[in-house]
């Protein structure tokens, strides 16, 4: 059993009300495609540096696909912290002390 509630939230107010989440995210359960087109939705609302609305996003859903990114990421992600120059970067030291991988 868990240390934390559950609370039954829409998505808007999950998305827009909740400062962290992470330790309680289910990342085995399937996610429809509804739902992510929803929290994109809610995300686009989201202020950008001079409203220039940069962003842009891909919906991976095939899981081979989803694992080759994910090893390409890791990969990368090694790489950076590898790398000298990350050791100077104090926002990177703390993403891995953080266990962020």
């Amino acid at each position: 059993m868990s240390a934390y509630p559950i609370v039954e939230l829409s998505t808007d107010a999950l998305l827009t009300t909740t400062r962290s989440v992470r330790k309680r995210l289910d990342l085995t359960k399937p996610v429809p495609i509804g739902l992510i087109r929803e929290c994109l939705e809610i995300a686009v609302q989201a202020p950008t540096s001079a409203n220039v609305q940069n962003w842009s996003f891909i919906v991976v859903t095939d899981p081979e696909q989803r694992r080759a990114i994910a090893d390409v990421y890791r990969r990368t992600w090694d790489l950076i912290v590898a790398s000298p120059f990350a050791c100077t970067d104090r926002k990177v030291g703390s993403l891995t002390q953080a266990g962020w991988r």
